[in-house]
């Protein structure tokens, strides 16, 4: 048994755990630790993978950047690997085009994509514990 976010975890699914079930399932405590609490590492934000926009989101991120909608998807977008929508462009190193600076910070963390503010749910991890942070934390180490 291993514990993620401060709960006892043994679901398996594909080799790994079914970290949104159980962060689902952690959301309905009523503890302390029932809460997911980012520590801003921006380690997930380096994660391979590709962060999927959602209707609006161009939008709200071409506004805040001041950029026309247009010009926000011809600079920081392209088309999703099942060519069903847009997903955000990586910086050279392989992180978001957004992560920006020591500390890290998210140039967009007003309006950042849906899949990102709801951050572990969703994500497909067999290593959380390796990567973010608040899960190395909150699982003592």
């Amino acid at each position: 048994m291993t514990r993620v976010f401060g709960i006892q975890c043994s679901d398996q699914r594909e080799g790994g755990r079914d970290l949104e079930s159980e962060y689902r399932a952690l959301k309905t405590e009523s503890s302390p630790k029932a809460v997911f609490r980012c520590l801003r590492c921006g380690n997930c934000c380096r994660h391979e993978g590709e962060v999927r926009l959602q209707d609006g989101e161009p939008e709200a991120m071409a506004r805040l950047l001041g950029l026309t909608v247009e010009e926000f998807t011809a600079r920081y977008t392209r088309l999703r690997e099942d060519r069903q929508g847009l997903s955000l462009l990586d910086a050279p190193d392989g992180a978001c085009i957004f992560l920006d600076g020591t500390p890290p910070a998210c140039r967009i963390q007003t309006e950042k994509p849906r899949q990102c503010r709801d951050f572990p749910i969703g994500w497909k991890y067999t290593d959380l514990e390796q990567v973010c942070q608040a899960a190395q934390q909150s699982d003592g180490s």
